[in-house]
């Protein structure tokens, strides 16, 4: 972690809050929310972005993430925020991911060496590395899915109820970092597991009760999961009413319950074929192609374990990252 950070964290020479989104959002509003927790305030309005909107209600601020409200009692007396206890923060979510994807690894029957291959790859390289630039709140919430899909196998292998609803307290503290896409993801991956657990179960002739407990642990996940996000999801679903929404196209914001078309989302929110060569050459047409890359020995490995899909659990993991390639 400390050889992925160094520059940021003991170094002036760069910053993981460059851009738009970094330095003008999500610094400022860790900021504003950090400044007044610490105080003893909750911040449900916000006066500074036009007349003013509700704070609360702004689910993309991470006001109620766990590790946001921790970071404000971190603040040394007399001072604000600053970037460099982000940095220290997002360096923490980093050996989470790592630790995570580990257990993530044991647990499915990986030796040591190979595990720590995984998490080092996890980590530090392909979409979660490069969602650290600009986009914080992917960051966070996309550094746990390993140990979501970790507890809901023990739940499932070991009859645990316990773990799933532990699970589900996560993927709920998921649904608060501030974005929609890690939670959507990981309980979309969650379910796909679920199934792929009952499959195996079915396949194995082990009675009906075992095909339908893999999917009961789900809804355990998927019912406390809401349980634990409602103290969001409730104000943001009030607040989407009279919200305006920008899709980034060159077309007016989107208002109320307006959703954004397909048109819109096929033309600028889509992989398109060329860059797959990102895959190989990071950054070859544009910045943003540069999500792919997760080095060239990791997809030679990758390639060796596919080729290797009698092993249990390869076949559902391969076709899992098809699935997410064409999605």
């Amino acid at each position: 972690t400390m050889a992925f950070f160094w520059k940021v964290l003991f170094t002036n020479e760069y910053t993981i809050l460059g851009g738009w989104d970094g330095s003008v959002q999500w610094y400022a509003w860790y900021r504003f929310a950090a400044d007044w927790v610490r105080r003893g305030v909750l911040p449900l309005w916000d006066p500074y972005v036009y007349g003013g909107h509700s704070f609360i209600g702004e689910a993309q601020a991470g006001l109620f993430y766990p590790f946001n409200l921790l970071q404000a009692f971190l603040i040394p007396a007399g001072q604000s925020l600053s970037p460099s206890l982000i940095y220290w923060m997002a360096a923490f979510h980093g050996f989470l991911a790592a630790s995570f994807m580990y257990l993530l690894a044991r647990v499915l029957g990986m030796q040591r060496g190979p595990a720590i291959v995984s998490a080092v790859i996890f980590s530090y390289g392909g979409f979660l590395a490069h969602r650290l630039f600009g986009h914080l709140s992917i960051y966070y919430g996309g550094v746990w899915l390993p140990l979501l899909l970790a507890l809901l196998h023990l739940a499932v292998a070991r009859r645990r109820p316990l773990l799933a609803v532990i699970a589900g307290l996560l993927l709920g503290m998921v649904a608060l970092v501030g974005h929609l896409m890690p939670p959507v993801y990981s309980g979309l991956v969650m379910a796909a597991y679920a199934v792929y657990l009952t499959y195996i179960a079915w396949r194995r002739r082990q009675g009906q009760v075992a095909w339908l407990y893999p999917l009961a642990m789900l809804l355990l996940v998927g019912a406390f999961a809401l349980g634990a996000a409602a103290v969001q999801i409730i104000p943001s679903l009030e607040y989407e009413k009279l919200a305006l929404k920008w899709t980034g196209a060159p077309a007016p914001p989107l208002r109320g319950s307006e959703r954004s078309s397909y048109e819109i989302a096929s033309t600028f929110y889509y992989l398109h074929p060329q860059q797959l060569v990102s895959f190989l050459i990071p950054f070859l047409y544009s910045p943003e192609e540069g999500t792919g890359y997760f080095g060239i020995l990791p997809l030679v490995l990758m390639v060796i374990g596919v080729l290797c899909w009698r092993r249990r659990g390869v076949g559902f993991f391969a076709l899992l990252g098809l699935v997410a390639l064409l999605f």
